[in-house]
């Protein structure tokens, strides 16, 4: 009888624990410059590639495109993020005749190689395929970052015409739905003057309305996705309007209403800061809006960090932006194409898995708490040097990562850094541990041993400390002890390449 009211009572503990413990993606310190995300109750930190189109364009078993076979690659490497959104245009980054290949909506007919839709006709195949890839990602504790709308695939310049491939695009559906004039007298040749529309016009509301709900649904209650209403949009340039944004919101809000789920939410502020759009305001002090959502290199003041021609940035907006608006803060996308091994410009070749490497591991630091690798090819051969590498590389942080004591609690505090030999410094602080990440300026640069690390205002009390030490680049770590003594410290270094990582931890007396 004893041992039988003992399991019992086991088993109600855990069932107690189970259901206070929350499940899916949760903030804690929420409302201070201190905002983490957890994943299912735990500090998170995700990065990796996944493909932003083919990874719904396809049916699961494809053979353009094996879904499964690339998430499984991620989970044996602990990848555990990537930004991906429907496909709003039929081209390009998928190609149409692919194995199992996916639609969005009811394909009607076809006329010159192209699919013609009807927008209100849902294909239930895509939609059922999307919510099976969440149910899968799940499943491996792969966090998605979903985009609304990739807003290049509503844009016709120079250098894309994916208007012209967009299923909202008069020539690409059956709906004979009208183009919406834009307020005050603007004028485009992009499909921009979309956003008006699906405010302000019944036909073109209803869409938007169906397509945001058709998304919401295959979230459901997975808990493994946010959402990022749109990438790279602006007020200035790509006439985003106020009215859109709070009109998507009122969607999202009454789908977690009716459902009693709850989503978090952001905006990608990439061009409203590279344009100066004061807008940035209005989207990063949004009261509906939980998440900051960086792109590229925004977050870190790094000008070997910027991508491709972008000029580098001189705030360090991660910091900024976090004791600003008392956000947590995610990346879109990382500041170099990734598998390629090259710059975007065909020089350097090495350098591209440097850059993103030292981009993930600042993001540690930074609390940028999901990475979204940015690539546009997914090669399947996971025996490529490239992907060998970047896996390796990737494990090294994710498992030093799992090493720290208590990230939600650790603060970003480059301060107590008083000396050390390079030019890039990341130092992040709590009662029970540091973590210090060192960079050289620029790559392929060695600092000689022998080298001071001194640091300062340490929240620790004086009394030992153990030391741990690695090498991004190889692996190699060390460890050793030390004493602090009133809050200052002193680290000889190793000879390093590039990046080191320190994690110091107080020890108690025996």
């Amino acid at each position: 009888m004893r041992k039988g009211r003992l399991l019992i009572w086991v088993i109600f503990i855990l069932i107690c624990v189970a259901e206070s413990s929350p499940a899916g993606l949760t903030i804690e310190h929420k409302g201070t410059p201190n905002a983490t995300l957890l994943y299912n109750g735990k500090p998170m930190l995700k990065v990796g590639p996944l493909p932003e189109v083919a990874v719904f364009a396809v049916g699961l078993g494809s053979t353009s495109f094996d879904v499964e076979q690339w998430l499984d690659w991620m989970t044996r490497n602990d990848m555990g993020y990537g930004r991906v959104y429907p496909e709003s245009s039929y081209d390009p980054w998928q190609a149409l005749d692919s194995d199992k290949r996916l639609f969005p909506f009811d394909v009607i007919r076809w006329e010159k190689g192209h699919p013609v839709v009807d927008l209100t006709r849902f294909n239930r195949a895509y939609w059922d395929n999307f919510a099976e890839v969440l149910r899968q990602c799940a499943r491996r504790g792969i966090v998605l970052h979903i985009q609304l709308y990739q807003r290049v695939f509503f844009q016709l310049n120079s250098k894309t015409d994916s208007w012209k491939q967009n299923y909202f695009h008069p020539d690409n559906n059956v709906n004979g739905y009208p183009v919406v004039r834009l307020p005050n007298g603007r004028k485009t040749n992009n499909g921009y003057w979309m956003w008006n529309a699906m405010v302000t016009h019944p036909d073109w509301r209803k869409v938007h309305k169906a397509w945001v709900e058709h998304i919401l649904d295959a979230i459901g209650t997975n808990g493994n996705a946010l959402i990022d209403l749109m990438n790279e949009a602006n007020f200035k340039n790509n006439f985003m309007t106020k009215e859109w944004i709070e009109y998507t919101l009122d969607i999202i809000e009454q789908w977690e209403e009716r459902t009693g789920n709850d989503i978090l939410v952001g905006m990608d502020f990439d061009h409203w800061y590279k344009s100066k759009d004061p807008g940035i305001e209005y989207v990063l002090a949004h009261p509906r809006m939980e998440l900051i959502i960086c792109e590229g290199s925004e977050g870190h003041v790094n000008r070997d960090l910027t991508a491709g021609s972008r000029k580098p940035i001189s705030e360090d907006l991660a910091i900024l932006y976090r004791q600003r608006y008392r956000k947590p803060i995610v990346s879109a996308n990382s500041p170099s194409y990734w598998p390629d091994e090259r710059l975007e410009d065909g020089t350097r070749p090495e350098l591209s898995n440097n850059r993103v490497r030292q981009y993930q591991w600042e993001s540690l630091m930074l609390k940028v708490q999901g990475v979204g690798v940015y690539a546009k090819t997914y090669p399947m051969d996971f025996s490529a040097p490239a992907l060998k590498r970047y896996a390796r590389e990737t494990r090294r942080l994710m498992d030093f990562f799992a090493n720290l004591v208590n990230y939600e609690s650790l603060e970003i505090s480059p301060e107590i850094i008083a000396d050390a030999p390079v030019k890039y410094r990341r130092a992040l602080r709590s009662p029970k541990e540091v973590v210090i990440y060192l960079h050289t300026d620029g790559f392929v640069k060695t600092v000689e041993a022998g080298k001071q690390l001194k640091l300062r205002n340490l929240p620790m009390k004086s009394g030992p400390v153990s030391i741990g030490l690695v090498h991004p680049h190889t692996g190699k770590s060390s460890g050793s002890r030390a004493v602090i003594r009133n809050g200052r410290l002193s680290i000889e270094l190793p000879e390093f390449y590039e990046d080191v990582a320190i994690h110091i931890v107080f020890v108690k007396a025996d």
